[in-house]
């Protein structure tokens, strides 16, 4: 018999090559993406959205209404960069926005249009919005967030005024 020339193959390396070549790495690295979405976020963006799912490293994401999806739109490189650091995979290349229904939030936000003059929030409702904000360490993600918050909160006033929203 002859001498071995191989050395052994390690497991790890065995399974990784397997992964790759049935396409489960991708759907795992997708997996990793979408659980990571809360804490890449914070839980209040986090209520109002739904990662549906990543087709062609485009991340699917149903938002409870246009407020929300226009002011997310303006944060998709920062949200991309946000799942890119907390999960470690640099696989997202956009972020696809639709409504629909998430959660209890979204069936509350159903109704009419968004009328242009916002109802003015008061200092409580400020206080409410800097609370929800504390969490994020990223001083422009924070002022981003506080923008979209009292947009959002306005945007709801105005409807349940409307008698779109009941409290």
């Amino acid at each position: 018999m002859g001498k071995r020339t191989k050395k052994p193959l390690r497991v790890g390396d065995i399974l990784k090559n397997y992964c790759n070549r049935v396409g489960l790495s991708r759907r795992m690295n997708e997996k990793r993406l979408l659980d990571a979405w809360e804490e890449a976020v914070g839980e209040a963006v986090a209520k109002r959205t739904e990662p549906m799912r990543i087709k062609n490293r485009i991340l699917y994401l149903k938002v409870t209404n246009s407020v929300w999806m226009q002011q997310l739109q303006f944060m998709k490189e920062v949200i991309v960069k946000k799942l890119h650091e907390k999960t470690g995979i640099d696989f997202l290349q956009d972020i696809r926005f639709f409504i629909g229904e998430v959660g209890p939030m979204d069936k509350e936000a159903k109704g009419g249009s968004l009328k242009r003059d916002l109802t003015p929030l008061s200092g409580s409702d400020w206080e409410q919005i800097n609370k929800e904000v504390s969490g994020v360490q990223d001083p422009e993600m924070q002022e981003i967030l506080s923008g979209l918050y009292s947009k959002a909160l306005a945007a709801e006033r105005n409807q349940r005024k409307k008698g779109n929203i009941k409290k």
